[in-house]
């Protein structure tokens, strides 16, 4: 029996953590939305982009936010609207990665009367984040075009490297802020 449990337990896990397309509806105003699946989040601190459809409006004097809770924080981010695939409306928004968690919502609102609002979605990574030991050896074997390629490689690791821990120290600052 509890072989079962655990086996309906991890179902139950990879289901919900699926991309599920998610309506909010409220007077004649639907947001679908395509939730992030944790696996594909970039590295903390790289930008990462929200974006929800507003299928059946065309309107984009449409205000649309998206309450955010990145890492503890909360956020309230207006949204950019414009018209995407299939002549369809889209709002979007870039936020970095977090280093742990994300939730969010999204707020729309066409007038006082009409406004929706989604079910809170959340992502949280599966493990927490390692600074890993970039070896900064350049390598004596390589010349040319290779050579470069490499330092290139290179470059752009000690350029995550370097983002990763902007973004854990930022989010110290702001920890020690809210604990004074």
């Amino acid at each position: 029996m509890i072989k079962i449990k655990g086996i309906l337990l991890i179902a139950t896990a990879l289901i919900s953590s699926l991309p599920l397309s998610v309506a909010a509806e409220d007077k004649k105003l639907t947001m679908v939305h395509r939730q992030m699946l944790p696996a594909l989040l970039p590295d903390a601190g790289r930008p990462t982009t929200l974006e929800v459809l507003l299928p059946n409006n065309k309107d984009l004097s449409v205000k649309v936010t998206a309450e955010v809770i990145l890492d503890g924080v909360l956020i309230n981010i207006p949204m950019e609207g414009g018209i995407g695939e299939k002549d369809r409306t889209v709002y979007k928004t870039v936020l970095k990665a977090p280093i742990k968690d994300l939730a969010y919502r999204f707020h729309a609102q066409a007038s006082a009367e009409s406004h929706s609002t989604t079910e809170q979605f959340r992502v949280e990574r599966m493990c927490e984040y390692q600074a890993s030991n970039i070896d900064v050896t350049i390598p004596k074997d390589k010349e040319g075009i290779e050579l470069a390629r490499s330092l290139s490689e290179l470059s752009r690791e000690l350029e995550r490297e370097n983002e990763s821990y902007s973004e854990v120290l930022a989010s110290l600052k702001r920890l020690q802020e809210e604990i004074q």
